[in-house]
């Protein structure tokens, strides 16, 4: 029969993976990470608690960064309403 703790143990195994993952996979594993680090968080308040002392939030916070990089860099090159109004200016 599984206790308590073995419980325990495999949420902080899962935790330990997921920050490796978000730290030094490729894109996609980070996502993933990304994904089950929310779901930890939300499953109990102290896993949520736990998770930024394991350094989930430099992570996390860079992905956001790049992602916003990325729709800038796009609306830049003439994407939407900016690039047109980028075009009309010119």
């Amino acid at each position: 029969m599984v206790g308590a703790a073995d419980g325990g143990c495999a949420a902080a195994a899962s935790m330990r993976a997921a920050v490796r993952r978000l730290s030094f996979g490729a894109a996609e594993e980070r996502r993933e990470a990304a994904g089950v680090v929310a779901a930890l968080a939300r499953s109990d308040d102290r896993r949520k608690r736990l998770l930024p002392e394991l350094g989930v939030v430099p992570p996390l916070v860079a992905m956001l960064a790049d992602a916003r990089g990325g729709r800038r860099r796009e609306a830049g090159r003439g994407g939407g309403a900016a690039g047109a109004r980028q075009r009309d200016a010119q």
